[in-house]
């Protein structure tokens, strides 16, 4: 089974534009109103999972977390997708 190409499709269906592949899991991290959330889909099944949370909002200034900026400053991850 070609699990980069599944990822790809279901990326596609669901707006999600930057993720990874590990294994038979596809992962990502999205911005909700409530903050950040963490998402593993099984590529075999297309069932996600909550696995984290991560509280926050610009309004209360807090700052992004420093494993979701790159190298250039900007963020990594999907704004109301999944």
């Amino acid at each position: 089974m070609d699990y980069k190409e599944n990822a790809l499709r279901y990326a596609e269906q669901h707006g999600i534009y930057e993720y990874r592949v590990q294994l038979k899991y596809m992962e990502y991290w999205s911005l909700y109103d409530e903050g950040f959330y963490f998402f593993r889909v099984d590529l075999d099944t297309n069932k996600r999972t909550t696995l984290g949370h991560i509280d926050w909002s610009p309004y209360k200034n807090y700052p992004i977390p420093t494993f979701l900026m790159n190298e250039s400053g900007t963020t990594f991850y999907n704004y109301f997708c999944g």
